[in-house]
């Protein structure tokens, strides 16, 4: 999975459309994937593709480099993934930085998406996608 980000973010910037999101939601949206990569113990080809289309249209605006960024985010998320209380604190913060519920909706959809990559959902997936629906207060 990491492999195709380096390569995608090796090679320069490029010119990219507005993707309606700050630099925090933009951080707070890959904390939500990768969250949602490891919630079922399973790592998908499809799910890191889906993965890669979605932060490839970023535009990203940080000193960090995205791919330092992402390595970050992937140790905490491990970190912290065995942890029921954890995992829904986490999640609590990742709404609080995604800010509106038109962010938080977009960042929804492109979780199912991550979830359905595989052509089915897994009782694990079903039920993260309760709890992300609870902690972002959308029904």
């Amino acid at each position: 999975m990491f492999n195709s980000l380096k390569k995608l973010f090796a090679q320069g910037e490029t010119k990219q459309v507005a993707d309606g999101l700050n630099q925090d939601q933009r951080e707070a949206m890959i904390d939500l994937f990768l969250l949602c990569i490891y919630a079922d113990n399973e790592l998908a080809l499809n799910e890191d593709k889906i993965f890669v289309r979605n932060i490839e249209r970023f535009n990203w605006k940080s000193e960090q480099l995205i791919g330092d960024y992402i390595q970050e985010s992937k140790s905490r998320t491990l970190d912290l993934i065995q942890s029921e209380a954890e995992k829904n604190s986490y999640l609590n913060e990742i709404s609080t930085r995604l800010k509106t519920s038109e962010i938080k909706f977009r960042a929804l959809k492109m979780c199912k998406l991550l979830f359905y990559s595989d052509w089915e959902l897994a009782e694990e997936e079903i039920k993260f996608i309760k709890k992300i629906r609870t902690a972002f207060g959308l029904k």
